[in-house]
């Protein structure tokens, strides 16, 4: 899911990708902490709408 939200070719946020993430991370499916790593493996991506879509 967090490959969705921060996909290179989105031009605007995938605000249904980003809530399913939410939900997915309240649920206990994955760790909060896994998640928040994973998300900060995306702020050295090259591409800056991925950058972009990390930070929303």
């Amino acid at each position: 899911m967090i490959y969705r939200a921060t996909s290179p070719l989105l031009l605007e946020p995938d605000w249904e990708a980003v809530l399913q993430l939410c939900d997915i991370v309240k649920s206990s499916e994955v760790t909060p902490k896994y998640t928040v790593q994973t998300i900060k493996k995306k702020f050295n991506s090259d591409n800056g709408h991925v950058v972009l879509r990390s930070l929303q």
